[in-house]
């Protein structure tokens, strides 16, 4: 059976197959006739949930990959695997309503529970720093984006938002080491999907020995753009229990959860 394969054998969880949302619909079927053998463990049960959660999230079904999972985390409360992919799931919900105008207090609702399953997601908090940076909460924007640069410190975009919340705070000598590490950063890795437009306007002015101006008025300008995003929800479900404790890393050996 391929999903058991998967599960039992690490080496099989670099496969390219597992970008497919047919491999994972098929995967859901295998776990699902091996749930009708007496005995079954919960593990399998949670593993079925988790791979329809994958099939969804491939599909970009946000909505039923976060329903899945939340299934998958009750059916295995200590098993990491679903835990970190729910992390995922609601910083791409965030995001997703972080791009529709007007809607940044629900993308902050979905990044802040992102954060009661991963405390040291950066992804959430790089999008409560931007939010806050563009609504000029500072003290906010601030704390979010120092916890994103000290969990990811050789990410160029962290390490940028950090720098831009200090300039609009006014503070030019922190702002300048922050912006210069955040160009040596992006120069030496070259990391993709980085925000080039404005590590290119940082790089240019500290060249010619002066500070950017503040990127708030470019938030606006970005804002106007249409952009597209999935159709506005009620909001976001309350949590039927919480989640026990756990760590971000995956276990050893546990291939489905290395996958996320």
């Amino acid at each position: 059976m391929r999903a058991l394969a998967l599960y039992e054998q690490p080496a099989d969880s670099r496969s390219n197959e597992l970008e497919s949302s047919s491999y994972w619909a098929t995967a859901a079927q295998d776990f699902r006739v091996h749930l009708e053998q007496p005995g079954a463990p919960a593990r399998w049960a949670a593993a079925y949930e988790l791979s329809l959660a994958k099939e969804a999230l491939l599909q970009g079904n946000l909505d039923v990959a976060d329903r899945r999972l939340r299934d998958a985390t009750h059916k295995d409360p200590a098993w990491a695997a679903p835990h970190i992919a729910l992390s995922a799931v609601l910083a791409k919900l965030a995001l997703a309503y972080h791009a529709r105008r007007g809607m940044d207090a629900e993308a902050r609702e979905w990044a802040t529970r992102a954060l009661q399953d991963d405390p040291d997601l950066v992804a959430a908090h790089l999008l409560l720093a931007e939010s806050y940076l563009e609504q000029r909460e500072l003290t906010p924007a601030l704390e979010h984006a120092s916890r994103a640069a000290a969990r990811s410190p050789r990410d160029s975009a962290a390490l940028l938002i950090k720098g831009d919340v200090l300039l609009a705070m006014g503070r030019e000598d922190e702002t300048r080491d922050e912006l210069e590490r955040a160009v040596e950063v992006w120069e030496s890795t070259r990391q993709l999907h980085a925000p080039e437009e404005r590590l290119n306007q940082v790089k240019d002015a500290l060249a010619k020995g002066r500070l950017p101006a503040p990127r708030v008025g470019m938030a606006a300008a970005a804002s106007a753009r249409p952009r597209s995003a999935p159709a506005p929800r009620a909001g976001p479900a309350p949590r039927s229990r919480p989640l026990p404790p756990r760590t971000v890393s995956c276990p050893p050996g546990d291939p489905l959860c290395s996958v996320y």
